[in-house]
């Protein structure tokens, strides 16, 4: 049976103003990653995100994930993170990322299922 597994949240956001309780699960297969998210999981984690089959819009930009040490280490470290920011792609059950890039590659590297989102 699969898990309902993600990374721990904060109870605070990092600006230390909003609450982060109102966040829901999503799978990360309902994802829509853009070139420089599937540039890192080819690098580190391609099987799983193959397993997983992540997908990626049509001309959707990207850029190199910068970050990613950090956000691995912090996920490592069990060091509560802020839910990701999505939004709905067009009429689709998909979501375009927001905020949180690195948040949810990690979690894929790190073998989640979900991530914590607030929908936009």
């Amino acid at each position: 049976m699969e898990q309902n597994n993600s990374y721990t949240v904060a109870d605070i956001n990092e600006i230390g103003q909003n609450q982060n309780m109102d966040f829901i699960l999503i799978e990360i297969n309902k994802i829509l990653f853009d070139p420089g998210m599937k540039k890192k999981v080819k690098e580190i984690c391609n099987m799983r995100g193959f397993e997983l089959g992540i997908k990626s819009a049509q001309n959707m930009e990207g850029f190199d994930l910068n970050k990613f040490d950090v956000v691995y280490k912090n996920i490592n470290d069990n060091m509560p993170l802020d839910p990701v920011i999505i939004k709905q792609y067009k009429q689709t059950k998909y979501y375009t990322v927001i905020q949180g890039r690195h948040r949810i590659v990690a979690s894929l590297y790190y073998g989640y299922n979900y991530v914590p989102a607030f929908i936009q």
